[in-house]
């Protein structure tokens, strides 16, 4: 393998820094989104307890602006939900492909060092070899073959 970059290399996009600025923002997101979803939930439940506004109601019939609510929190909450499960998503494939990409890097790394290392010993011995006069070449190879 050569030091050279081929045409299959250069079409690989490497993690770029709007890659990782995108992890970092759906990461962000994801946990403030969790955050405020459980004030929310604990204001909720301190809400019941000291006003009872599930319980209020006029004439067993509850207010239209109360109805609009708990509507309104409901669609809140499948909102947090499907954001938090997409963000979850995100990550997961932004992670993996960073995995990936770290992993061929190495792969890629330790062949073309073991190259690097191979052609710069054994390379410039074998030039040697082939430079030498043939009675010199044979004595050698009788010797290492013994």
């Amino acid at each position: 393998m050569s030091i050279i970059k081929t045409e299959a290399d250069a079409k690989k996009p490497p993690i770029s820094k709007l890659r990782l600025a995108a992890l970092a923002v759906l990461v962000v997101t994801g946990l403030a989104m969790g955050y405020f979803r459980q004030i929310r939930e604990q204001g909720a439940v301190l809400g019941e307890k000291k006003n009872n506004i599930e319980t209020y109601a006029i004439n067993g019939v509850k207010t239209v602006a109360e109805a609009q609510k708990k509507e309104l929190a409901q669609n809140a909450t499948k909102l947090v939900d499907t954001a938090t499960t997409t963000t979850q998503t995100q990550v997961t494939n932004i992670v993996n492909q960073a995995t990936t990409v770290i992993a061929d890097t190495a792969s890629k790394s330790a062949t073309v060092v073991g190259d690097f290392i191979f052609d710069s010993t054994w390379g410039n011995l074998l030039k040697q070899f082939d430079r030498l006069g043939e009675t010199d070449r044979e004595r050698i190879q009788k010797y290492i073959c013994k």
